[in-house]
């Protein structure tokens, strides 16, 4: 009795001990224990015992599928079921009578059994169905390994063609450890010897190996010692190959890092628009009091013009970890392209040459996401050409009839080509240029494209490319024209035409409402402040009571501690439902920025504004 091999089988680890208890009791000593899982059967296969105890917990279409393949391993079988299990459906699903006993059983009628058992069946499984085990090794998905204990490959199954790229003859003989990538290798050697030092441990390992092309593959190792055992006399190792898994964890881990990068860029945007939008309020204030001719003037120009490129940052943080809806306005493509161009090419060795028509027309748009698309194409045109070159760009106007390219409707656009003669894209590359993540620069997050292409197709338009390797690449945008656009309100040499109107301009910074007030008073506007929204409802009610109202509400979305601009202006069209507000924030990626007119505002002006935008916008609302 002492030398017959047992195999439990178990779906419940604190079942299983108990059955192993009792056996132990009853001086059963070969006892092995193995989790009901798709590694079993290769354990079925490598222990080949006497008799299989198979203890299933629940009943279901998992647990019959299981059983109908140890049956047909034809090794003698004792099924421990439970107490409702459908003794006939279960015969009748098996194909088969079987072996069982009900939970709960007592342990010695688990004995009588597995004494009857071996008296009514043969020991030992015959030469076919040995064949039948082999087959489900060399077909397997897995890769099963045998290794002696200093780590040599003493077996492989065919699987590992198809996971690691090598034919099985290649591998024979060889040190595990050539295999495994030199970061994990210490690693490896460590829980190894650790393994060796307890041979009932059965430990599963994650680690990083080389395919024979020299990528990496992520394998799941689980290995059993038999180095005891006469008939084997090594290590098995069953290897899940996991690197799409790994690939996915990645992913998933990189968009919970891009969450949290949201939340912060939301927080610095928000404050760091409000000191820009001080700082550009002042610059302009001083500029109102000098002679554009002078160099002071100059230099104040350019100070406003770095303060814009500080605004640019906040945007990029904005789009790379939010996105949000775009928060348009009537810009000109060419200012866009220029200044874009004047900020990124610092520290490349490449020149740009830029090919706009003096009759482009103008495009409704979020110029900060726009901007940035148009920085992502020429900083990856500059990398492509790392010892120089020159990037071209055209922008020119076509009209569309029908579906155009991507699908995008009729009508007119605007094309933007950016051109390099770097090293260009591999055709296999080309299908997958933008998806998220996705990069061939060492160290590069594979965003910029990801970012380019969700901002275009926001607004309407569409991103492609052609590309030749060794030759170059080309990036084309299409952006939705606007036919007959006004012109600017702005005088160029004869100053700033001058407005009027009592303007109700609410903010939670001091300085903005200093310095923003200062600006439109010297614009000719009448200025009242206000710090919260419970003020400025207060403010706009008596002025409307004593019949002076307010021509327009201008309000931050966010007031911390305070009521909000969204929620005070829907209070004060209870007063006046005619009232005319603009919606001013830092939260450029708020919903309310991009759908100003759902929520009762008359038009957006994104922080940090040049006082000319704001101006333009106070003309258009009062003198419509």
């Amino acid at each position: 009795m002492k030398k017959t091999s047992l195999l439990i089988l178990f779906e419940d680890t604190s079942s299983a001990s108990a059955i192993m208890y009792s056996l132990q009791c009853r001086n059963y000593e070969k006892i092995d224990m193995s989790l009901i899982d798709d590694g079993c059967l290769q354990t079925v296969f490598t222990i080949n015992p006497d008799i299989i105890l198979a203890d299933i917990t629940r009943m279901g279409d998992h647990a019959t599928s299981y059983l109908r393949l140890l049956h047909a391993t034809r090794h003698s079988c004792i099924y421990l079921l439970p107490s409702d299990c459908n003794i006939h459906d279960l015969e009748e699903r098996i194909g088969a009578s079987i072996q069982f006993l009900h939970k709960p059983y007592n342990g010695d009628d688990l004995c009588s059994l597995i004494e009857s058992t071996l008296r009514n069946h043969p020991a030992h499984v015959s030469e076919s169905n040995g064949e039948i085990f082999r087959l489900m090794v060399e077909e397997g998905s897995d890769l099963i390994l045998l290794m002696d204990k200093n780590l040599k490959i003493l077996y492989q199954s065919p699987s590992i063609k198809r996971i690691l790229g090598y034919d099985q003859n290649e591998t024979y003989g060889r040190n595990i450890l050539e295999f495994i990538h030199p970061d994990d290798r210490d690693s490896f050697t460590e829980k190894f010897n650790i393994f060796l030092d307890n041979p009932d441990v059965v430990p599963i390992i994650e680690l990083r190996v080389l395919h024979r092309d020299g990528s990496l593959r992520y394998l799941e190792v689980k290995a059993k010692n038999h180095i005891n055992n006469p008939l084997i006399r090594g290590i098995i190792a069953n290897c899940r190959n996991i690197t799409e898994r790994k690939r996915i964890e990645l992913e998933l881990y990189k968009y919970q890092k891009l969450e949290s990068l949201g939340i912060l860029a939301g927080g610095i945007a928000h404050d760091f628009n409000n000191v820009l939008t001080a700082i550009i309020g002042n610059l302009s204030l001083v500029k109102m009091e000098i002679d554009a001719s002078s160099g002071i003037y100059e230099t104040l120009t350019d100070a406003e013009k770095a303060a814009y490129r500080a605004k640019h940052l906040t945007e990029q943080l904005l789009i790379f970890s939010k996105g949000g809806s775009p928060v348009r306005q009537t810009a000109s493509i060419r200012d866009i392209i220029d200044d874009t161009v004047d900020f990124i090419l610092h520290g490349f060795t490449v020149q740009c040459d830029v090919s706009i028509p003096d009759d482009i027309m103008m495009v409704d748009i979020d110029e900060g996401q726009i901007s940035q698309v148009i920085n992502n194409l020429i900083i990856n045109a500059a990398q492509s050409m790392p010892d120089g070159g020159m990037i071209k760009i055209t922008a020119e106007n076509i009209h569309i009839n029908g579906p155009g390219p991507g699908f995008i409707k009729g009508g007119s656009y605007i094309k933007i080509s950016v051109t390099d003669h770097g090293c260009g894209i591999p055709q296999e590359n080309i299908g997958k240029i933008f998806d998220p993540f996705f990069t061939t620069k060492s160290g590069g997050s594979g965003l910029g494209l990801a970012t380019a292409y969700s901002v275009i197709l926001r607004h309407g338009g569409y991103i492609d490319l052609e590309s030749t390797p060794g030759k170059g690449t080309t990036f084309f945008l299409y952006l939705p024209a606007i036919e007959n656009a006004g012109q600017s309100v702005r005088t160029a040499a004869s100053g700033i035409i001058q407005g009027h109107g009592k303007i109700l301009l609410m903010d939670d910074d001091t300085q903005i409402l200093k310095t923003t007030g200062r600006l439109l008073s010297k614009l000719g506007y009448t200025v009242e402040c206000a710090n919260d929204g419970l003020e400025a409802l207060e403010m706009f009610a008596s002025s409307f009571e004593n019949g002076t109202p307010y021509d327009v509400f201008i309000a931050d979305l966010t007031i911390p501690g305070g009521i909000g601009g969204k929620a005070t202006l829907e209070a004060i069209r209870q007063i006046d439902p005619d009232v005319k507000a603009i919606v001013s924030s830092g939260y450029s990626n708020n919903p309310v920025m991009a759908e100003y007119k759902k929520y009762g505002f008359s038009a957006v002006v994104k922080k940090p504004y040049k006082f000319e935008e704001l101006h333009e916008v106070l003309l258009r609302l009062i003198n419509p």
